[in-house]
């Protein structure tokens, strides 16, 4: 039997999708060296690294 998808089951991918393209985006600019703001300390937590 199939079970039909719902519209928030929907929303909860779009939102993962969006989620994973902008954390994408943050790691190429970091990658290149370029941070702004609170996104470098936030980006050593979430890796794990001290400075």
């Amino acid at each position: 039997m199939e079970k039909k998808v719902t519209w928030l089951e929907l929303f909860y991918d779009l939102l993962f999708v969006a989620a994973v393209s902008k954390a994408g985006h943050v790691l190429l600019h970091a990658k290149h060296g370029v941070m702004h703001g609170s996104v470098r300390p936030c980006l050593l937590i979430v890796m794990g690294k001290t400075s």
